[in-house]
């Protein structure tokens, strides 16, 4: 048991026997003991200071890097076609090229030259060499533009060169090819241009110069081809189908970068992003206990006019199954006896105040009283959910003494829930929420109703709730799926005061049912597909 547990169950007990022993509540008020849950099974959060950040998810390895590229999947496929198109479309920018062969065969009787160990090595050196390209370059005489297989954006950058025997020559060395066909004596000599007549025409001028056995610059001097030891087998024909560019060979390429960058970006992407997707993310990442997940209305009830709507028409639809399943961990998180509910998130448009209604007519429907206050004072949000009329007297005219709480109370009559409208001028609304009457109003709403929801303005934006937030028996945060920042809820649950505040946990707001078989391992709404069916 650590220090940490026995000071806050220790400060719980000073406060009123919070900590499940019995006796006066948080706020002076008598609790049934049998209403409590025992202190074992009573989730205790870490406090706010006490949470930690952890990145380590999960090992790195094929399943990890599957589900992030099932998550991250148009990212994966942005760069993944990105680089097809690049690969395609440079193959497309390439000049077609030629490749003519002609084939000469070595005669070792006699004394000649033999395979690869006993001189064929030399014949390929001699075929390679300058002096070769020369004695080409004079019985051909091509120009250098016909040799050049450069493709455009080579030859914008490398410019255009002298048509000069020098230049020839290079072109001739690096167009020319020559191999030895597997274990036999012949020899293999290829020429790749972009005119097929010019290949065919430059490598059998390569064979013949080469049979001849005579180097420029040698003539009426011994040379080591003189005797006639070599042959041509096969003369070059200009080919009909070039040899480069291969537009498949060049999208396969493509296709295979573009795999190995996709990956690389989905686990990036993935690394950099600081949302919450399942209830895994908010034990892990976050420290605290997840109430359950809320769907998006049209993921499951697509025909359904509005969320509010939805609880009354569909009490049977997994939309409403889920706030059920929420009130039911609050209690666990709190205990039975928990009355005063605080729902608040970090920022605004998250879903908070769809939550607070919707959790008010699931409790109303399931036949507790409840009460539902707006206490955001900046957007009034319930108050215009729900309807009501600007002009009516509401939460401020009650704690200003300028209306009775009967008059100030209004009854939903779709589902039997009460409503503290928010109707009254702005003005020192947060000295009055933060003030001793709203104490006073909160605990006379303790008396007559079982369960009492506040639906707070967002913590990091207004201070008053942070005052509420020590109010109530327990704060509940709700979190958008998918959007708000993990480092966000972090702050604005270091801004509530651990010794007076208690976080119940998270409620996962607007989740996607259909984009979260994506991401939700392990989460229950990832297996909402599998059991759907008892909804229907």
């Amino acid at each position: 048991m650590s220090a940490a547990w026995l000071r806050r169950n220790r400060a719980r007990v000073k406060r009123g026997g919070a900590a499940g022993t019995g006796g006066t509540g948080r706020n002076g008020t008598n609790r049934d003991v049998r209403d409590e849950t025992p202190p074992v099974s009573r989730l205790i959060p870490l406090a706010p200071h006490e949470v930690r950040l952890s990145r380590a998810a999960g090992r790195f390895g094929p399943e990890m890097i599957l589900s992030a590229v099932r998550r991250r999947i148009g990212i994966f496929l942005a760069v993944l076609g990105t680089a097809i198109a690049v690969a395609l479309a440079a193959s497309l920018l390439q000049p077609s090229l030629y490749t003519a062969s002609a084939e000469v065969l070595l005669d070792a009787s006699g004394g000649g030259r033999g395979p690869a160990g006993d001189g064929a090595g030399d014949e390929m050196l001699i075929l390679r060499s300058r002096e070769m390209a020369v004695a080409v370059a004079r019985g051909v005489r091509p120009d250098a533009a016909a040799l050049d297989a450069r493709g455009p954006v080579a030859r914008l950058i490398g410019g255009a060169a002298a048509d000069g025997e020098r230049q020839v020559v290079d072109r001739l060395i690096a167009g020319l090819a020559v191999s030895r066909m597997a274990d036999t004596y012949a020899l293999t000599i290829a020429y790749t241009a972009r005119d097929p007549a010019v290949a065919a025409r430059i490598a059998n001028e390569y064979a013949r110069q080469y049979v001849a056995g005579r180097l420029a610059g040698m003539e009426g001097t011994a040379s080591p081809l003189d005797r006639p030891f070599a042959r041509i087998i096969s003369g070059a024909e200009p080919p009909l189908l070039p040899s480069s560019p291969r537009p498949l060979r060049a999208v396969a390429l493509g296709a295979l970068a573009g795999l190995l960058l996709g990956i690389v970006a989905a686990l990036l992407a993935e690394r950099r992003f600081a949302g919450i997707t399942s209830g895994r993310d908010i034990g892990e990442r976050l420290g605290l206990s997840h109430l359950g997940s809320v769907p998006t209305l049209k993921s499951v009830l697509p025909q359904a006019a509005s969320p509010l709507e939805a609880m009354v028409s569909a009490q049977s639809s997994g939309f409403a199954e889920a706030f059920r399943g929420v009130m039911m961990a609050i209690r666990h998180a709190g205990g039975r006896g928990t009355q005063l509910i605080a729902i608040s998130s970090a920022l605004p448009n998250e879903g908070k105040t769809t939550v607070s209604a919707c959790l008010a007519r699931s409790i109303a429907l399931g036949g507790e009283s409840v009460v539902l206050i707006d206490c955001d004072a900046r957007r009034r949000d319930t108050t215009a959910l729900f309807g009501l009329s600007a002009s009516r007297p509401g939460l401020v005219e009650v704690l200003r003494y300028e209306a009775t709480l009967d008059e100030a109370l209004v009854r939903d009559e779709a589902s039997g829930a009460w409503i503290l409208p928010l109707t009254g001028p702005a003005e020192e609304i947060s000295e009055l929420l933060a003030g001793q009457g709203m104490v006073a109003l909160l605990e006379d709403l303790r008396r007559r109703f079982k369960r009492v929801l506040i639906d707070t303005a967002p913590i990091l934006a207004i201070s008053a709730t942070r005052a509420i937030a020590t109010m109530a028996d327990v704060t509940v945060l709700v979190v958008r799926w998918r959007a708000t920042a993990d480092h966000a809820i972090m702050a604005a649950a270091k801004l509530l005061p651990s010794e007076h505040v208690r976080i119940a946990g998270v409620v996962l707001a607007q989740v996607d049912l259909a984009r979260q078989t994506k991401f939700g391992h392990g989460d229950p709404t990832f297996y909402y597909e599998q059991y759907s069916k008892y909804y229907s």
